[in-house]
């Protein structure tokens, strides 16, 4: 081989040195690699010999794969999608606003008990409570006047200061007694006056106005400001039923309290009204 043949192989095997081999050369991550059409170098002879290459890749051509589009199946339309998408934000919007409204509303039952349970406490500690106390002093009192009298369970302090010379042969421990009695009747008819009207059931007002009356009429017949005649004034005694009826009161107002108070956040029907038995029943 002379040396100009030669010289014109070199860039031949550059090519060849340079060019990937094996399947490297025919694959990428991007795609396929194939090689162009070979190209003859400028004089070289045709054949230079058994199994010599004539020609040699001048260029590499890189196909790329069309990138995989996922595309979406839903047969929706744009319409449609914002027409679910408002019905959702609506009942969204509803469900919020029926918790909130019934929040609200439990909050507004439970505002309700508690101001009904205030009342409640006001009108046993202010009323009920004092007027069963101060009755119940009054009734051991009047026991114990009416202990060294005459006639038993029949006997009336009213008709009794009516009577002719009953007055004059008391004692002066009973006399004190009679005068504790009568004030505490004076107190009774005050309380009665003053608070009882709101403090109870309207069933009651019946027994207020006849045990107002008898507390009055004791007064002035301790003051002998009435008339000495004990049938004349024999209605107006003391109405025994009122002590039964006002303890009927006060447990129908404890059990309406612990009612409340057992439930603050539920809505309760009115309070019952008061039933008075036949046997406490005014004449």
């Amino acid at each position: 081989m002379t040396a100009k043949p030669f010289a014109m192989c070199i860039p031949l095997l550059l090519l060849l040195a340079a060019a990937p081999s094996g399947k490297a050369a025919g694959r990428s991550s991007l795609g396929q690699v194939q090689p162009s059409a070979p190209i003859a170098l400028p004089g070289a002879p045709p054949n230079v010999g058994p199994g010599a290459p004539t020609s040699v890749p001048a260029e590499v051509a890189v196909s790329l794969r069309e990138p995989i589009r996922v595309q979406s199946n839903s047969s929706l339309s744009p319409l449609w999608t914002a027409m679910l998408s408002a019905i959702a934000a609506l009942l969204g919007a509803l469900v919020g606003s029926y918790s909130s409204t019934r929040n609200a509303r439990a909050a507004i039952i439970q505002k309700m008990n508690e101001l009904e349970i205030e009342s409640i406490e006001h009108r046993l500690t202010e009323f009920v409570g004092p007027f069963i106390h101060l009755s119940a002093e009054n009734k051991i009192l009047a026991a114990e006047l009416k202990r060294k009298q005459p006639g038993g369970s029949d006997f009336r302090t009213l008709t009794a200061l009516l009577t002719p010379g009953w007055l004059d042969g008391l004692s002066d421990g009973d006399r004190n007694l009679l005068a504790a009695v009568v004030a505490n009747g004076a107190a009774l008819r005050k309380m009665i006056s003053e608070k009882g009207g709101s403090a109870v059931s309207p069933q009651m007002m019946p027994y207020f106005s006849k045990a107002s009356a008898h507390f009055r009429f004791l007064e002035l017949a301790a003051a002998g400001s009435l008339d000495k005649d004990p049938a004349r004034y024999s209605e107006y005694v003391y109405p025994r039923q009122l002590d039964g009826v006002m303890g009927l009161e006060q447990l129908r107002l404890h059990k309406r309290r612990e009612a409340l108070r057992s439930q603050p956040d539920k809505a309760h029907p009115a309070i019952d009204d008061l039933v008075i038995p036949s046997d406490l029943t005014l004449a």
